[in-house]
């Protein structure tokens, strides 16, 4: 298969002439090699989620959207992102979701039609299920993107996939999460007797303040980077619809933790 510049600059898989009339799935494993697969359930067996960026997006002057990466604490990482929409999709899916494996702009669906798509992202989660994610806010998503998503759902159909679009987030649970996000990593980890001790504090609601208090009374400061670890792995819950807050009221969270 030859790669082809497609309209926005970016390489990608050319179409497949020969093969129009069937729905196909294009991906490259790490090895760099190409596979060509018709949209059938023997996909669910094939390693599509550590597969190779196949379409990969160059920067521009004057550029609207803003390419990186980013780190997914859960699988150790780095995941990269087309636009900042996209980044925080990571980031929710990070923070509310627990995923095994995961993978951006991991494969070209050719639809029986001829026409392409390369969905944005693909994740197994814990439970088993493989995940195909469109991530566009809805304001966004005009007649031709909707028929291209619907196209999507109906291939992801035929594979056993499930198929999410990610279209909007709710300001103030973006903003939570923005900030917890900043203690993922594992230097922020409480040690053992310090978890133990905020555990045990938290059979019943306590403050922001009171908790960090109990994790370092002379340092509530240090303490408090203690909770924001424990609530990013969600040992520790709150209201994410309101501001975190000193005075947010933080309950323990046996159901979703994830250390």
């Amino acid at each position: 298969m030859t790669l082809k510049k497609n309209n926005t600059g970016r390489k990608a898989p050319a179409r497949i002439p020969s093969l129009v009339q069937k729905d196909l799935v294009v991906w490259i494993d790490r090895a760099k090699s190409q596979h060509v697969r018709s949209a059938t359930p023997a996909l669910l067996h094939e390693p599509i989620q550590q597969a190779k960026r196949i379409r990969v997006g160059h920067q521009y002057k004057a550029q609207r959207s803003f390419h990186g990466l980013y780190w997914f604490e859960q699988t150790g990482q780095h995941i990269w992102y087309e636009s900042l929409f996209e980044m925080t999709a990571l980031m929710s899916l990070d923070f509310f979701h627990d995923i095994r494996a995961i993978s951006s702009q991991p494969m070209m669906m050719q639809f029986a039609g001829g026409k392409l798509h390369f969905p944005d992202l693909f994740a197994t989660h814990a439970d088993g299920r493989q995940v195909v994610y469109d991530v566009r806010p809805a304001h966004l998503i005009d007649d031709a993107a909707a028929e291209q998503f619907a196209e999507t759902r109906r291939l992801c159909g035929l594979v056993g996939w499930e198929y999410q679009l990610f279209t909007a987030i709710d300001p103030i649970v973006k903003n939570n999460i923005e900030w917890l996000a900043g203690y993922r990593h594992e230097r922020h980890i409480p040690r053992p007797h310090i978890r133990d001790r905020v555990m045990t504090a938290t059979v019943h609601p306590r403050s922001f303040a009171e908790l960090a208090a109990v994790v370092d009374a002379e340092h509530p400061a240090l303490g408090a980077m203690a909770l924001y670890n424990l609530l990013w792995n969600r040992s520790l819950a709150f209201d994410m619809t309101l501001p975190l807050t000193t005075v947010t009221l933080i309950s323990k969270d046996n159901s979703h933790d994830r250390n």
